[in-house]
Formats: C-alpha cells, structure tokens, sequence
C-alpha cells in the first residue's frame, strides 16, 4: 500500500500520473531522460542521492529548503542558481513555474550548472579522495 492508493484523494487523475516501483536502473535513466523537473518534498533529509542523481542526469532540482538539498547540494555554481528551494505548497508551485518559465537558453545553463556541480562534487573520485584525507587507513593493524 502506497501513496497510489490515496491518488482518489486528490485532483489529478490517473493518466497523468504514473508509480513505477523498483524500477531497473535502465528505466530510471531513461524517465531521468526525459524529465524536466525533479522534485524532492523531504524535509531536513540529510543528504539525498535522488537529486545529486537528478542534476548529473541535467535535471533541474525543486527541493525541500532544509537539510542537505538545502546547505550542500542545490547551491549555487559560478555564483548562480543550480535548481530551487521552497517550503510551503505554494512555495514548491511557484519553483514549478520559475522552472517552466525559464528561456531555452537559461534552462539548458542552470542544468549545465546542475550537472557540473553534481558531477564534479559527488564522483567517485570526489568520494575517493575525501575518503582518504580522513586517513581511515591508520586504523588498520
């Protein structure tokens, strides 16, 4: 039982929304595809991999103001905006219209930002080499 089952509740309709549960990592590449927008409602989450995926992907991220989204993840790259924040209900619908009311040519900059930040921030190798300057291996015998 999931949110699905509440759908009735509320005023959208079947058809224009769709639950893909577990999905293969192929099929969630091909909606990050095709998306626009992703939306993260958590409040306070510490982290959230799901928009540092959105961002690589040139997602533009709409997230919770609060917790990691907010403090290091959507922040702003070259000193401008790498997706948006908001609180309140209508706080996240006015984010959805910023987005959807960018020009071509600022929307494909602040998903540029956004997939340069997330990739050059959250990489492997980005992990790798903060890993190592905890110099965890000392606590080897």
């Amino acid at each position: 039982m999931g949110i699905e089952t509440e759908l009735p509740n509320f005023a959208v309709s079947q058809p224009y929304v769709d639950f893909i549960v577990n999905a293969p990592y192929a099929t969630v590449l091909e909606w990050l595809s095709k998306a626009s927008i992703g939306l993260s409602t958590m409040q306070d989450e510490h982290f959230g991999i799901n928009i540092v995926e959105y961002m690589a992907a040139g997602v533009i991220p709409v997230t919770h103001a609060s917790g990691g989204p907010l403090k290091d993840i959507v922040v702003p790259v070259d000193g401008k905006p790498s997706g948006f924040h908001a609180r309140t209900p209508a706080e996240f619908a006015d984010a959805l219209k910023k987005v959807l009311s960018l020009s071509g040519e600022e929307e494909l900059e602040m998903r540029r930002r956004a997939r340069q930040w997330a990739v050059q921030r959250f990489s492997e190798e980005e992990f790798e080499k903060g890993w190592d300057s905890c110099k965890w291996d000392r606590y080897l015998p």
